[in-house]
Formats: C-alpha cells, structure tokens, sequence
C-alpha cells in the first residue's frame, strides 16, 4: 500500500539521482543552505471509487534555492526538474514486501521567482489501490459466536 511516505522518500531519491550536488534539505526550511531542494506534502486526499479500492490524489511541491543567483542555474535546474519527472515515478511500497509501483506525474507546473532566485514545482499525483482495512480473519477479536437454535414445529 503506498503512502506519503513512499512518494516523499521516491521523490527525494529522483532528485538525488539526478542533482547530485545539490542538497535535498530534510529538516529546517528556515535556515536554507543553497543551493538546496525541499520537498513539502501538500495534500493528499482519499475517495473510495469502487467496493474494495481507494483512490488519492497526492500534491507536493519542490522548493529550489539558488546558490548561485542567476536567472541561468534556475532555467537549468527547472529544465533538470522536467526531464526527471517525465517518465513515472518508482515508488516503493514499504509496508509489507517492499513493492516497487510507477506512479505518473498528472501535473507538472513551476514558478519561477527571478527577484530571489528560488522556484516552485508543484506535482500531482493520482494513485488507486485496494483497500487498506482488513476483513475479519480469524485474527480477529470480533469472531461471531456460536448459537444453538431449537425450533420446534407444529404440523
């Protein structure tokens, strides 16, 4: 089953992968260190679409602070940024059987803030699965008890 988690941590991996020398800041936002990437959840919204299946539709945004300051490293990373989220995201599942999935990127949409060289990149996701609840197994605490019935009838 994926979770935010999961797409956080494929995100990250994809922008390590291709900017290497570029940190991806994990902790405090407030003290930058550029040139940086932060990653930051922005929603995630569940609907059921069928008996046993959910869908959610997963917002992030990516964050990149220039440490050069020039209007050229910011179109470069953003052409960087592209060409990375072109082809599906490899996701992987870490809940049970570490399960690798692809999930596409629906929307891709950068703004640039050329006063203050930083940019943001908004992505969309959309991802259906089965159910997360468990059905009742005999694991459960909640097992029907057994009942004797006698009826009698009169003819």
């Amino acid at each position: 089953m994926i979770d935010s988690m999961d797409i956080y941590r494929a995100l990250k991996d994809t922008l390590e992968a291709q900017f290497n020398n570029i940190e991806v800041q994990t902790k405090d936002i407030k003290n930058p260190r550029p040139p940086c990437f932060y990653i930051k959840p922005v929603a995630d919204n569940n609907s059921q679409t069928a008996a046993d299946f959910e869908t959610t539709d997963y917002i992030f945004s990516i964050v990149y602070i220039s440490g050069t300051e020039t209007l050229e490293d910011l179109l470069t990373v953003k052409e960087g940024i592209k060409r990375s989220f072109l082809n599906p995201l490899a996701v992987t599942s870490f809940d049970d059987n570490e399960d690798i999935h692809y999930v596409e990127i629906n929307n891709l949409d950068i703004n640039l803030n050329e006063d203050e060289y930083f940019f943001t990149a908004s992505l969309s996701m959309q991802v259906t699965q089965p159910l997360s609840v468990k059905r009742f197994d005999s694991n459960t605490p909640y097992q029907m008890e057994e009942m004797e019935l006698e009826i009698d009838s009169e003819m």
